[in-house]
């Protein structure tokens, strides 16, 4: 028999990695949110999952919309299963119960949990009963959730109650005291952009991943994104009790990969012998310059290097599609062996992203989900600029720091070495970017005088500090060339 306090997967991976395992069975939940915010859509996504999962739902409306409306709303998303309506999810309305008062409205419910036998049940619009000219108090708003939540927890049903409020207005707290689980939902406008966010404000019996998390609507429903370094932090033995009941694509199951004093080559001739033979394995190098000076052949020699080792290799373009790569490396030796690994499936994935719409964490998402499912020891990130504009762009420009640490901890933990590939101005500082924690190499390209490589710093040897003749134009790509002198 299925334990009624029991953690249950909701059907989205993703929030049940930031609600901390899902939901107990039996939960009162409660989501929040502005019009358009998405609380809809959200809960017909669980309910729809919930019956995927084989459990029976039931989707109330109160005063928000007609049911004919509110399927031809869930209609247009991928995680709607026409086959699964009447047998398996219900849509009905409370329309006519609704002027018998709440008491009244909250029997009819039951009466349709026990007549369905309902596992998950959706009340969707519960401030238009609220604020029906019936019945205005709060009290009598609070008396019924508590009525409503108690008894169907009894009977192991989870309930999930949609409200349009402001996530942090504190009138509508005392109502909210009922509730198990608190979802909030955000949504507003910076600049020209639409921006949703999403948050646990509540949870009993779990441990959510604390703050904002990105919130998208798309064809295929919600998805959820949670932040990098709430996710790494979690991973640290110091959030053991973070973890429980937690798989993510952003936590390696696996413990943390040891630093090394194996050496990595770089795949640049003459770079490798003046960085004594290498870098280490797992560390994390910036190759930063301003256009045009090389940085992205630096990249895909590290690729191609990874492959003459036998090191998967996961490259993104944050900005260059794959015809601008291939275009630019065509008259490169090195561009043919990346083309045809990448082209039959090989060690080599490119993964080419518009920086117009980036998301800084779905970025973290695919990427660390790909170096798992790959084991990829090497990645590439090509426009690590673009993460940084993405950071302000969302308007927290004190998470600069706390993203691309936890960036680095991910990967180190992965023993993924890793090359940043970034672009400054010829005149700017060597490193000027507020992702500067993330490397342990940093090499600084210049076009003027005359194309050249700085060793800028290393964090495990010493600076090398002169500049040294860059030659671009070799068929094999690029070379540092000797300094005989």
């Amino acid at each position: 028999m299925e334990q009624r306090n029991a953690m249950q997967p909701t059907g989205l991976p993703s929030l049940d990695v930031v609600l901390g395992g899902g939901l107990l069975r039996g939960t009162l939940a409660v989501i929040l949110g502005a019009p358009g915010s998405g609380k809809t859509t959200l809960a017909g996504h669980l309910a729809f999952a919930g019956a995927h999962q084989g459990r029976k739902a039931l989707i109330l409306t109160a005063l928000s919309e007609p049911t004919n409306k509110l399927i031809a709303h869930l209609s247009a998303f991928a995680f709607f299963d026409g086959d699964l309506l009447v047998d398996r999810l219900q849509v009905l309305s409370l329309q006519q119960a609704l002027p018998n008062g709440l008491k009244a409205t909250g029997d009819e419910i039951l009466a349709m949990v026990r007549q369905f036998n309902a596992q998950v049940i959706v009340l969707d619009g519960f401030r238009g009963m609220r604020e029906s000219e019936m019945e205005l108090d709060q009290p009598a708003g609070r008396q019924f959730l508590y009525r409503l939540g108690t008894t169907l927890s009894a009977l192991g049903v989870t309930t999930l109650v949609t409200s349009e409020a402001d996530p942090h207005d504190p009138t509508f707290f005392p109502e909210m005291t009922t509730a198990d689980v608190i979802m909030g939902l955000h949504y507003g406008v910076q600049g020209v952009r639409h921006q949703r966010g999403f948050e646990v404000i509540k949870a009993r019996g779990a441990a959510p991943l604390p703050g904002v998390h990105a919130f998208a609507v798309d064809a295929a429903g919600v998805q959820i994104i949670p932040r990098l370094e709430a996710l790494v932090a979690a991973s640290a033995p110091q959030g053991e009790a973070l973890r429980v009941g937690m798989r993510s694509a952003f936590v390696p199951e696996a413990a943390p990969v040891p630093l090394s004093h194996e050496r990595v080559a770089l795949g640049v001739p003459g770079l490798d012998d003046l960085l004594g033979g290498g870098v280490l394995r797992g560390t994390q190098t910036l190759v930063a310059g301003p256009a045009v000076a090389g940085k992205t052949l630096f990249a895909l020699a590290f690729a191609h290097a990874g492959l003459a080792a036998g090191d998967g290799t996961v490259y993104a373009s944050l900005g260059a599609t794959r015809a601008d790569l291939a275009f630019l490396s065509e008259p490169y030796a090195l561009s043919h062996a990346i083309s045809r690994a990448w082209q039959a499936g090989g060690p080599v994935l490119i993964i080419d992203s518009p920086a117009i719409a980036l998301d800084p964490d779905a970025v973290a998402q695919v990427l660390l989900a790909h170096l798992d499912a790959t084991g990829a020891q090497r990645l590439v990130i090509d426009g690590v600029e673009a993460l940084e504009e993405a950071l302000a762009r969302n308007g927290d420009p004190f998470r600069y720091a706390a993203y691309f640490t936890a960036w680095r901890t991910a990967l180190r933990d992965r023993g993924v070495t890793t090359l940043f590939a970034r672009q400054v101005a010829d005149a700017a500082p060597a490193w000027d970017g507020p992702s500067r924690s993330l490397p342990d190499t940093i090499l600084r390209l210049r076009r003027e005088p005359a194309a050249g490589l700085q060793v800028v710093s290393q964090r495990y040897a010493g600076p090398e500090r002169r500049w040294h003749a860059l030659d671009l134009t070799t068929p094999d790509g690029p070379r540092v060339v000797p300094d005989h002198s």
